[in-house]
């Protein structure tokens, strides 16, 4: 019998191999940091639903620019809406692992 978290690596590696070149992106940046990514928030088509990836990966409970969107001014996080494949051109924290894997499929996808 598997795991939850075997569960879980399993769906994350099939949500990921879902994803397209124009899949939709939108991560949030860290203060002091304009290249890296600290949470990407990723769904395969513009009607799926999202994931969020940072030190986990699982479908979000948020829709993040409708979230982002509610925030008053001065608490909104710096971002980028942008296509999977432009992720290349972010840096993440090493230590976060299912990020990585995101930003593998995107290097992937450029090269495509």
């Amino acid at each position: 019998m598997k795991t939850v978290n075997e569960l879980r690596d399993e769906e994350t590696e099939q949500f990921l191999s879902s994803l397209g070149k124009w899949s939709e992106c939108f991560g949030l940046i860290g203060r002091g940091y304009p290249n890296s990514l600290y949470k990407v928030y990723v769904r395969a088509t513009q009607t799926s639903p999202w994931w969020c990836f940072d030190l986990g990966a699982a479908p979000a409970t948020v829709d993040p620019i409708e979230y982002q969107a509610n925030l008053p001014v001065e608490r909104r996080a710096a971002a980028a809406w942008v296509p999977l494949h432009y992720l290349v051109n972010f840096t993440h924290h090493p230590d976060k692992f299912p990020l990585a894997k995101l930003m593998a499929r995107a290097e992937v996808l450029c090269d495509m």
